[in-house]
């Protein structure tokens, strides 16, 4: 569904390198920095995008952690397969965990974090299941 929304707009390119004609209020990135081979340069870059006491929010994944419980087998296997894959093409598999690191190699202030976890139940529980087959089935 297309929209007429003077208030946004979309630029393709690496974020660190692009220019934008005024600073922004806040920059928010969703499993961005996972795969990013240098988390502290691309928050750096990001960040000077910012208006004085703007916010930086980044929501990053711990795939260490993704196991079912009680085991699962076919859900298990498929994690581990999106891990080795993952590490092979050189993504952090525990972004989420270095965060906090990250943010202060970059010079930021030390950020409010917080943990998830997907805790499902029930045959209609499909949360996060979609996301694991969409990663592991090609």
């Amino acid at each position: 569904m297309e929209r007429s929304l003077s208030n946004v707009s979309f630029r393709d390119g690496d974020p660190t390198m692009l220019t934008f004609d005024r600073p922004f209020d806040a920059v928010v990135g969703r499993y961005v920095l996972m795969f990013s081979p240098d988390p502290a340069a691309m928050l750096r870059g990001i960040a000077r995008h910012l208006r004085p006491g703007g916010t930086v929010v980044f929501h990053e994944a711990d795939w260490r952690g993704a196991r079912s419980f009680p085991p699962a087998p076919t859900y298990d296997l498929c994690c581990d397969w999106i891990v080795k894959t993952f590490r092979k093409v050189g993504t952090s598999t525990q972004m989420g965990l270095s965060l906090h690191s990250a943010f202060l190699s970059a010079g930021l202030n030390a950020p409010t974090m917080g943990l998830q976890a997907l805790v499902g139940g029930g045959s209609n529980s499909l949360s996060g299941l979609d996301l694991i087959a969409d990663l592991a089935v090609p």
